[in-house]
């Protein structure tokens, strides 16, 4: 047992390694050298690098000092909240990126001349980076504890959460001179990229789908999906044309189950009818649980009375 433990520790640190490789590996070849303003922490502080004269590399307020300092008051939300296992990998997550930060610099350069593409390119392959962190249970500190903040207590992913943080950090390039709407244009290419593919991951195993089954042999088709570990609701039914009587079965079921599910159930009836639809909300036993933010507030109002 206690094995299992240390291995699956390791696995979670390699994964965080890994993502911020491809994290880091983003704004040193597509984003940086192209003088692209993205969002989070490292965004700020490159806004604020230029803003007091600086090019990125050198003059200006350090990019590290700020991305330092920032990172540390953030950290301490990030214990509180989210606790100390957390902000231990955050920790780690933050010295090897400014370790990669400074590997990858210049090491190599995107050849592509189209900022457009750089900016689709650097942003999905920077999302992708800090989905693989969060699926380990880290981050890169940041508005990725923001993020991860806002989704402990609402229903809101993960992407959509860094969309609207971000977008407020890169509309203020706007103010550095010298820097105006198309800077700010790219920026936002980055983001809408980066938030595409960290949900594209991380909702992805977490996906559902609503299976209505028309068949004449609901009972059975029912008795089969319970038996694959899927819960299965009949409605009753008229179908207009006949006017005969029937079941309805609907099945909530993750989307990576659907082909299992229908497959069996064409073996069972060859004449059935299906419909499959995207469910963008589930919550309940077996699925995402419901948070209203709420929850904390009545404890404490509990608390007192």
């Amino acid at each position: 047992m206690r094995d299992s433990k240390v291995f699956k520790t390791i696995g979670e640190y390699l994964l965080i390694t890994l993502g911020i490789a491809f994290y880091t590996f983003a704004w040193q070849a597509f984003m940086i050298p192209k003088g692209f303003f993205s969002g989070g922490v490292t965004g700020i502080a490159t806004v604020l690098n230029f803003a007091t004269g600086g090019d990125g590399i050198t003059g200006g307020i350090p990019i590290p000092v700020t991305y330092f300092v920032l990172n540390i008051l953030l950290l301490v939300v990030g214990f509180f909240v989210l606790g100390t296992k957390f902000g231990f990998k955050t920790i780690y997550a933050i010295i090897v990126a400014s370790i990669f930060l400074k590997l990858f610099q210049g090491v190599w350069i995107s050849p592509i001349e189209e900022d457009f593409l750089n900016a689709l390119i650097g942003g999905a392959i920077s999302g992708c980076g800090i989905a693989l962190t969060f699926l380990a249970g880290g981050s890169t500190g940041g508005t990725d504890i923001v993020t991860l903040v806002i989704k402990r207590y609402f229903n809101v992913t993960e992407g959509k959460v860094y969309l609207i943080v971000e977008l407020l950090i890169i509309s203020s390039i706007i103010l550095i001179p010298g820097k105006g709407i198309q800077e700010m244009v790219y920026g936002y290419l980055t983001i809408i990229a980066f938030s595409t593919a960290l949900d594209y991951i991380l909702m992805g195993n977490r996906s559902t789908v609503q299976i209505l089954i028309f068949s004449k042999e609901a009972d059975r088709i029912a008795d089969m999906v319970l038996s694959m570990g899927r819960g299965v609701t009949a409605v009753p039914s008229v179908g207009w044309y006949s006017k005969q009587e029937g079941k309805v079965l609907i099945v909530i079921a993750k989307k990576n189950q659907m082909p299992a599910i229908t497959r069996a159930v064409k073996e069972l009836d060859d004449k059935v009818f299906i419909s499959v639809c995207s469910a963008t909300g589930v919550f309940g036993q077996g699925f995402e649980e419901v948070k209203t933010g709420m929850k904390k507030i009545w404890k404490k109002e509990d608390k007192k009375s």
